[in-house]
């Protein structure tokens, strides 16, 4: 069985670490009262956890894109756009 799950992103920092289920699918990340929030659909039953790297860049932010950087989203946040990548581990 699965649910989903929010967990909270902070525009504070460039890059955050989540412990996710295996295989958990990310939904969505969306501003929710002024919090970056990623939304994923995870199994419910005990499965093995796995820490997945996302990184936070800003509009006008010079990066160091690899292809290894998976897009997922595009929030706008006040003032502040903010473009989400996951790091896929090969």
């Amino acid at each position: 069985m699965n649910i989903i799950y929010k967990y909270i992103l902070d525009a504070e920092e460039t890059v955050t670490v989540l412990e996710l289920p295996y295989d958990s699918k990310i939904l969505s990340v969306q501003d929710q009262n002024g919090v970056l929030c990623l939304w994923a659909n995870v199994r419910t039953e005990p499965s093995i956890i796995e820490k997945r790297t996302f990184i936070i860049v800003g509009t006008g932010h010079e990066i160091e894109y690899s292809s290894t950087w998976n897009f997922i989203a595009t929030v706008q946040q006040g003032m502040y756009v903010w473009h989400i990548f996951e790091i896929k581990n090969n």
